[in-house]
């Protein structure tokens, strides 16, 4: 019997944190290399045998669904670790302002306005010399 199943382009097209989730939920094994070539990532170790850990009945478990369609789950698993990753990250900057780390609507901790005391000098742009009369 066919069993639908990500293509290694498709998983590819997936955030690399969300990807990293996926391996960690599934038990996904990486039997393969990384492949990185001038036009890209063509692999990240992860190959077509190592994606039929996901599972249509591993996806209906994980979201509780009864849904037949590989592809939709797949989509959904996906949506709910983004959401879970957007409220984690929005949560620790909240975590961050109230605790004094972060002006508030700086994420970075930083102030544009200062300048750092460890940054190094930028050496002087140096215009050709010419000759003079």
């Amino acid at each position: 019997m066919f069993k639908p199943q990500l293509t290694v382009h498709q998983w590819l097209s997936i955030d690399h944190s969300i990807r990293q989730k996926l391996v960690e939920l599934f038990g996904i094994p990486k039997t393969g290399n990384s492949v990185v070539t001038t036009y890209g990532i063509e692999s990240d170790g992860y190959t077509p045998k190592d994606l039929q850990a996901i599972t249509l009945e591993k996806l209906q478990d994980y979201l509780k669904s009864t849904e037949q369609d590989f592809f939709k789950l797949v989509e959904q698993v996906i949506a709910s670790l983004k959401d879970a990753s957007n409220e984690e990250t929005s949560s620790q900057t909240h975590d961050r302002e109230q605790s004094g780390e972060l002006e508030s609507g700086d994420e970075s901790g930083n102030d544009s306005a200062d300048e750092s005391v460890d940054s190094e000098p930028v050496p002087a742009k140096r215009g050709r010399k010419t000759k003079s009369n």
